[in-house]
């Protein structure tokens, strides 16, 4: 993870859920090819952790306005190799700061420390 900001994306129409846009600005990189994982990324597999156990999960909806460049939000295949760098946008709680950032393809579960 590179960064996170809150807010973000402000001239976006506000989220359904009362909150704020937070964004991450995340990099993944495919250095080998796993024998039974795909070499995709998305929106989907990403999480924003609070203290009390909340999750937030990624946006559903996407606006001009949210942080540029974005990272694919349908599967797009990384090739062996290579690297896809992009912000990826929740509707985030104002009452709290995530802890954590968790990413989870497919049983494997990474964190990153929010600081």
């Amino acid at each position: 993870m590179h960064a996170y900001k809150q807010p973000s994306a402000t001239a976006a129409p506000k989220p359904e859920s009362g909150g704020e846009w937070g964004s991450i600005d995340v990099q993944v990189c495919l250095k080998a090819q796993p024998v039974d994982v795909k070499g995709t990324i998305s929106w989907a597999p990403w999480a924003l952790i609070y203290a009390d156990g909340a999750v937030v999960t990624a946006s559903n909806s996407i606006y001009s306005t949210f942080p540029k460049p974005q990272m694919p939000n349908d599967s797009r295949i990384i090739p062996v190799g290579g690297c896809i760098r992009g912000w990826v946008t929740f509707p985030a709680r104002t009452d709290a700061k995530p802890t954590l950032i968790e990413y989870q393809p497919t049983d494997v579960l990474i964190d990153w420390a929010v600081t």
